[in-house]
């Protein structure tokens, strides 16, 4: 889910992008982007996904990792996911989890722009420590189709519990719908006076509706400089 939403360069910031990227739908947003889409799972419907990232930030050590993740729709125009991951840096590592969802209060469909409540619960255990609540946060997401052209925008805030700190986060994309089974584009996203980031994404449907291959690269504009790759799958069922 991509609760931006819910993405800074350190441990909780590989945390909240990893949570951002709960709960994606096939045929909208979420992975491989960090912007979350509006459409919802159907009941009874579930998907399975996992992906590989690798953040450089300029002046610190990199940071690799990886998630996996499942969700499913339960009725209600809502949908569960719970998933966990691991990320390194330098000489240590993060154990991260997470419990998202969303709630749509204007179901998305082909023709009618959808708006939903999206939602995350994250832990963190670092090494030699317990499982903490690190983080929460929700945004309110818009998504409006017009043809095989899409916009996404997110509004939220996140609290990181650890550092007591509250801040807003945005997000915005447009998705191009291949006919083809590829389906790109491009967003910006951020949070609090921290620099935007810009990246694009790109996913391929290997088998129509059911499995998917992704890649995304994003930059934090400004002295930063900061770079973020990631490779994913998803099987939906």
């Amino acid at each position: 889910m991509s609760l931006c939403r819910f993405e800074t360069i350190h441990s909780r910031t590989l945390l909240l992008a990893a949570s951002l990227m709960l709960l994606s739908q096939p045929g909208w947003a979420g992975r491989p982007f960090t912007t979350e889409d509006a459409g919802v799972i159907a009941d009874g419907a579930c998907e399975l996904e996992s992906f590989g990232a690798y953040v450089r930030p300029r002046h610190e050590p990199s940071e690799r990792g990886g998630w996996s993740q499942v969700g499913c729709g339960i009725g209600f125009d809502t949908q569960l996911a719970v998933g966990a991951g691991r990320f390194k840096s330098g000489g240590g590592s993060n154990t991260v989890a997470a419990l998202g969802g969303k709630t749509a209060l204007r179901p998305l469909s082909d023709d009618s722009v959808g708006v939903t409540l999206a939602y995350v619960l994250e832990g963190l255990r670092s090494s030699g420590q317990h499982m903490r609540h690190a983080g929460s946060a929700a945004a309110l997401v818009v998504s409006i189709p017009n043809g095989r052209t899409i916009v996404h925008a997110n509004l939220g805030v996140a609290r990181n519990h650890l550092e007591g700190k509250t801040v807003g986060t945005y997000a915005l994309a447009v998705e191009r719908l291949g006919e083809r089974g590829l389906d790109v584009g491009l967003e910006v996203f951020g949070q609090g006076s921290e620099r935007p980031w810009i990246g694009t994404g790109a996913r391929y449907a290997l088998r129509a509706e059911k499995l998917f291959v992704d890649f995304s690269f994003a930059v934090q504009t400004g002295d930063a400089h900061a770079r973020k790759l990631t490779v994913g799958l998803k099987y939906a069922f």
